[in-house]
């Protein structure tokens, strides 16, 4: 009968797992740990109450749901028995954690699983099986360092005695991503030996443009933007990034500004920066950003990739315009405390700002501040709240 119920709440575990399969899991997270504690047995055990210590790892199948298993080494007594004093026990375990509020700083959990303990003795019974489950309460003190208090009650499967077990734990956090499938380079083709039938398309592609087209078409001077390829979706091949492309069909060969679109009489960049300085003349409390901003991951401080392109068109802007300052802001999300958040915006600020010195920009053209999470542009409510405040601005100073 224990058996049976053990199997249905096990059921009804696994069905959680199925239910938060959909979740966006590019990155998943495991944790290492290690705890100390005491048990209490059963009084027809013959065994007096011990203490125990441990290690346990983790990994998260989904957001909520983590996969658990760890080892421990408990030192009991032999209860009023002169033969021997001290029994060593061996408890291994594996158990199915259901997080409640995984993205709170006190984060309750409930447990489910199976044990095994091992009782050094040929006195008495030297083996139990049990089923475990319990409670308890995870306290984030850093991003990825946890305190963990957990209660649990294990039932032996074959004589149904009670054991009831209290420990205290550090957990160690660690990310990691899954891979992505490898994108295409668009200009692969280019220095590919083209066969006869990819001739007779170029051919065919020849005789098109050579009829009249609605816009002349103007071959771009070559601009050295070190951006890789295989980062980027253009679309129109264009060489804009189609998360930035206002203009996602524009022909090949036309000289597009930095947004994507066909440059007709005044550039994108001329006019945003005009409009832009005369807001913040006219009104100084009117913040006036010459790019959208940039943004990290948790914790982090290195730029990633895909924010390059972004960087590369702030720097062709500052070089155009070369007498403007600009104001490199960072931020963060509400992880964390307050000392430990104003440190990580500043180290994001420092970071954009040696990118941007080591291409070439003049250092006294650059200010750096770092806000922490005292200036969010939304609350930090989520997930992806949270990852629209880790971000940097470049703010228009002068």
């Amino acid at each position: 009968m224990l058996k049976s119920k053990f199997f249905i709440l096990f059921a009804c575990l696994c069905c959680n797992v199925i239910a938060h399969a959909n979740e966006d899991m590019s990155k998943t997270a495991g944790y290492l740990g290690t705890s100390l504690g005491g048990r209490l047995f059963d009084n027809e055990q013959f065994l007096d109450n011990g203490m125990f210590g441990g290690i346990y790892a983790g990994y998260h199948l989904a957001r909520n749901v983590s996969l658990e298993t760890g080892g421990r080494f408990c030192w009991v007594n032999l209860d009023d028995d002169p033969r021997e004093d001290n029994v060593n026990a061996y408890d291994v375990y594996v158990s199915t954690l259901y997080h409640f509020f995984p993205d709170q700083n006190f984060s309750p959990f409930a447990h489910l699983g199976y044990s095994n303990i091992k009782l050094d003795t040929d006195i008495i019974k030297d083996c139990y099986d049990n089923i475990r489950y319990g409670i308890g309460l995870n306290y984030k003190i850093k991003s990825n360092i946890n305190l963990r208090s957990c209660f649990s009650h294990l039932v032996t499967t074959s004589d149904s005695y009670d054991n009831y077990a209290l420990s205290f734990g550090l957990n160690y956090y660690f990310n990691f991503e899954k891979s992505k499938p490898e994108k295409r380079n668009p200009y692969e083709s280019l220095f590919i030996e083209k066969s006869e039938n990819q001739e007779n398309d170029d051919s065919a592609m020849i005789s098109n443009m050579n009829q009249p087209q609605p816009v002349s078409l103007e071959i771009p001077e070559p601009v050295n933007l070190e951006i890789n390829v295989d980062d980027m979706d253009d679309i129109d091949f264009d060489g804009v990034d189609d998360n930035i492309d206002q203009c996602l069909h524009t022909p090949e060969y036309v000289k597009v500004n930095l947004l994507g679109c066909q440059i007709l009489n005044n550039t994108f960049e001329h006019k945003h920066y005009s409009i832009c300085s005369a807001q913040s003349r006219k009104n100084s409390d009117k913040l006036c950003h010459l790019i959208p901003p940039i943004y990290f991951s948790t914790g982090l401080v290195a730029i990633d990739k895909k924010e390059l392109p972004a960087l590369n068109r702030l720097i062709l802007i500052l070089n155009q315009y070369p007498d403007i300052q600009v104001g490199i802001w960072g931020h963060t999300d509400s992880e964390g405390t307050v000392k430990y958040n104003k440190q990580l915006s500043e180290n994001r600020s420092k970071s954009v700002y040696n990118f941007l010195t080591e291409k070439g920009i003049a250092a006294n053209r650059l200010k750096m501040s770092g806000f922490g999470y005292s200036k969010p542009i939304i609350p930090n409510s989520s997930i992806q709240n949270k990852s629209k405040n880790r971000r940097v601005e470049f703010v228009l100073l002068k």
